[in-house]
């Protein structure tokens, strides 16, 4: 059995290597063997979803399999970075399976990963599975559904961001506005470049914009 020695951050990412140190020279193949058979036999969940988020570092295809399984996984830590192990690694035929799980999922971090994971597919149809997750109960998670609903969407889906742009919280009104702006089209100024910057003036503008223009998107 290959030995395989992993060190991860307080964030479940490996930690960096030592600048001055050598690369290490890593057998994938041997190392991915060993990770699968913690994945598949271990009564540790931490051990678990370490070992599932180091096959998704590895890029390792052979455990794709492994990954839909975790998907089912009890703990949450494991079917987040299956989620997001799939995204990471294109397997296009993975999206119905992210979709079936955000019907039932109620973990912040695991909706995360997934519509996430959903961005990085391109899968459009996972729309109506997300919307009912905008309204989770933390912000954090529905910041990230909101701009994965705004990134996957189409313009029949801007009167459902246009709603989110009276959010208490200005992250959530600001995520809506972009969104809009890559469905209709249209442009609110926000900034181009990084740095610190106020929102308020092109979420106005977005307001504004959707009072003038909201009988446009009725349904016909």
């Amino acid at each position: 059995m290959a030995c395989v020695v992993l060190y991860f951050t307080g964030y479940g990412l490996p930690a960096a290597p030592d600048v001055n140190s050598a690369p290490p020279e890593v057998d994938v193949a041997g190392a991915a063997s060993t990770l699968m058979e913690i994945v598949r036999e271990t009564k540790d969940p931490d051990a678990k979803w370490r070992a599932v988020r180091a096959l998704g570092y590895l890029r390792y295809q052979g455990a794709i399999p492994l990954f839909l399984e975790c998907l089912k996984a009890d703990h949450h830590y494991v079917r987040a970075n299956a989620a997001r192990a799939l995204g990471d690694m294109r397997v296009n035929a993975a999206a119905s399976s992210l979709i079936e799980l955000l019907k039932s999922e109620q973990d912040g971090g695991v909706i995360e990963q997934a519509s996430r994971a959903l961005v990085h597919l391109r899968a459009r149809e996972a729309v109506p599975a997300l919307k009912p997750l905008a309204n989770h109960q933390s912000p954090q998670t529905r910041s990230w559904v909101l701009q994965a609903i705004g990134t996957l969407g189409s313009r029949s889906d801007v009167p459902f961001l246009a709603e989110r742009l009276s959010a208490p919280g200005m992250s959530e009104q600001e995520i809506a506005a972009r969104g809009i702006e890559n469905l209709a089209k249209v442009d609110f100024q926000f900034p181009k470049r990084g740095g610190p910057y106020n929102p308020e003036p092109a979420i106005k503008r977005a307001k504004d914009w959707w009072e003038k223009n909201k009988t446009a998107f009725r349904p016909e």
